[in-house]
């Protein structure tokens, strides 16, 4: 399997827009626990639940303390978004390589 660079443009773009659904999703989360769900906050909070996964899960053992709660958990969430975005450039790189690939084969 061929290697190929990455797209710094996409990435930074994927990694804001993520990392701005993360914090969304988070202020639907706030709304529900201060007694005002509604359908679309109960949405956002399963939308945090899965952008938060990898790190804020892996972590919530050790940010329980007061000492670092705030700053590990928005620092856990940015790592959400990086690790989503560079899945997400990933796939856009091997997308936009097929349809390349296939584009020169068909001017042949």
């Amino acid at each position: 399997m061929k290697r190929y660079k990455i797209q710094i443009r996409v990435f930074v773009v994927c990694a804001i827009v993520i990392y701005l659904l993360i914090i969304l999703s988070y202020m639907g989360v706030m709304a529900n626990e201060d007694g005002h769900a509604t359908n679309t906050t109960r949405f956002l909070e399963k939308i945090f639940s899965i952008l938060g996964f990898p790190t804020l899960y892996l972590l919530a053992p050790m940010i329980r303390g007061d000492w670092g709660m705030p700053y590990l958990f928005f620092i856990g969430l940015f790592v959400n978004a990086l690790l989503y975005a560079i899945v997400v450039e990933r796939i856009y790189s091997w997308i936009a390589m097929k349809r390349r690939l296939q584009k020169n084969e068909a001017t042949r």
